[in-house]
């Protein structure tokens, strides 16, 4: 996952690995912190699948693009 965000004196990307957004220790720390459970294991397995296959057929997909009048942009790409 990509993300940028642009403005007009700054300008951030952020490169984050899917594996640290599809692990079992982020869901267990956001369990641990938040009081809910987001996933099985099970569930989580068949996510990351679903969602390698879809990055293999859409390469840099947009997830969100917001874009200010005052020029600042925010891309949020797979």
């Amino acid at each position: 996952m990509r993300i940028r965000v642009k403005d007009t004196d700054t300008n951030i990307r952020l490169a984050i690995p899917d594996l640290l957004i599809y692990s079992r220790l982020t869901l267990g720390l956001v369990k641990k912190y938040s009081g809910f459970d987001l996933m099985k294991e099970a569930d989580l397995k068949s996510l990351r699948k679903a969602v390698r296959k879809f990055k293999r057929r859409h390469k840099n997909f947009v997830l969100v693009e917001v874009r200010s009048k005052e020029g600042e942009d925010v891309t949020i790409k797979l």
